[in-house]
C-alpha cells in the first residue's frame, strides 16, 4: 500500500507581515535620506547601527568604513573632548546639542549644529541626532561681527571730530571774545 501525504501551511499571514516590514523599512530608509542634514544612530559604546546618505557625502566615509568608526571620529582636539561630553549628557538627560567641526574624510572642517536625544530599542539605549551645516550661518555672523566693529570704529571716529570740532569752535569763540574785550 503506497500513500502520500502532504501537509499545507497557510503562509500568507507571514508573507502578508514580511511585506510590511520590507515596505516600512523602505519608508524608514526613504524619510531618512530625505532628511536636509547628517542623520545618526548609535549605541552607547560609539557603535553607528544607521545614518543617511548625506552621512556619507558630508564624510567622504563608505558605509563599511562608517559602520567600523566611533562617532568621536569625526571631531578633533577640543571639540573632540566637548562633544564627547555632550554625548554623556544625552546617555544621562535625554538630549543635548553642540557647534563643532565635522572633519571629513579629506580633512575638510565643516562647521556643524549637532543634537541628539535618547531613545531606547528593545532594552538598549541609542543616541539618534541629526547635524546641519552652518557654513552660512557662520560666515554671516563673523561678517555681521567685522561689520559693527567697522561701526564701532567710524562711530569713535565721528565722536572724536566732533569733540574735535566743538574744542576748535570753543578755541574761535574764546579768541573772538577776548579780542572784542581788548
Amino acid at each position: 500500500f503506497n500513500a502520500i501525504v502532504c501537509t499545507f501551511h497557510d503562509v500568507s499571514q507571514r508573507i502578508e507581515s514580511e511585506q510590511k516590514a520590507i515596505l516600512a523599512n523602505q519608508q524608514s530608509e526613504s524619510i531618512i535620506n530625505s532628511l536636509p542634514g547628517v542623520f545618526y544612530l548609535y549605541d552607547r559604546t560609539g557603535k553607528f547601527i544607521r545614518w543617511n546618505k548625506n552621512f556619507e557625502q558630508v564624510t567622504g566615509y563608505s558605509a563599511e568604513e562608517i559602520s567600523k568608526m566611533h562617532p568621536l571620529d569625526f571631531f578633533e582636539g577640543e571639540e573632540r573632548e566637548r562633544v564627547a561630553e555632550k554625548i554623556n549628557t544625552v546617555f544621562e538627560k535625554g538630549y543635548a546639542d553642540v557647534q563643532a567641526h565635522f572633519h571629513s574624510k579629506y580633512r575638510a572642517r565643516i562647521p556643524y549644529y549637532f543634537n541628539g536625544c535618547s531613545a531606547t530599542f528593545n532594552g538598549m539605549d541609542y543616541l539618534m541626532g541629526m547635524g546641519i551645516d552652518i557654513t552660512d550661518r557662520v560666515k554671516a555672523e563673523k561678517e555681521m561681527r567685522e561689520r559693527t566693529e567697522e561701526i564701532r570704529k567710524l562711530t569713535a571716529h565721528l565722536q572724536h571730530v566732533r569733540e574735535e570740532e566743538r574744542t576748535r569752535m570753543a578755541r574761535e569763540i574764546h579768541d573772538e571774545l577776548g579780542h572784542e574785550i581788548t
